[in-house]
């Protein structure tokens, strides 16, 4: 989980180029392959992720969404992660 957290703060850091939100809409599409994981973990992921990256806490995300994709392929495996200012 760590590892894969601090994954998602590297790569949540590239793309923001230093931009905050302070009130997040957080729209999550996970693809995966086979069964995949509970909504909530991929949720809890994503956010503290991001914490003191795209927010200074989490507590400023007001809006989530997440859904699973299922693919037939792992080479297709992947989690976007798409947020906005409300």
């Amino acid at each position: 989980y760590l590892e894969y957290k601090q994954t998602i703060g590297i790569i949540a850091r590239a793309k923001a180029q230093g931009r905050q939100f302070e009130n997040a809409c957080v729209e999550i599409k996970v693809y995966y392959a086979g069964r995949g994981g509970d909504v909530d973990n991929y949720i809890k992921s994503v956010l503290d992720g991001c914490n003191k990256v795209l927010w200074k806490d989490d507590l400023g995300v007001l809006f989530v969404s997440c859904r699973k994709y299922n693919v037939t392929d792992k080479k297709l495996e992947r989690v976007e992660v798409e947020v906005n200012e409300l």
